[in-house]
């Protein structure tokens, strides 16, 4: 199952996501600013990840 983290950056957001990942859940991770800070903290996930940057609230800032 692929699963939307909306905040994956965040404290709450990155508990999520380890959590999913321990599952074995593969993830979508959004971020607003931090996608440099967030494709470092992937690298330690043994699941499929991709990240989604941008402000959701403008669907055409959005970008994958």
């Amino acid at each position: 199952m692929r699963i939307l983290i909306t905040g994956a950056s965040g404290a709450i957001g990155w508990a999520t996501v380890l959590r999913l990942a321990a599952e074995g859940h593969d993830l979508i991770l959004h971020t607003h600013r931090k996608q440099h800070e967030l494709e470092q903290m992937i690298r330690q996930l043994p699941v499929t990840t991709e990240i989604v940057t941008g402000n959701l609230s403008d669907r055409e800032n959005l970008t994958a």
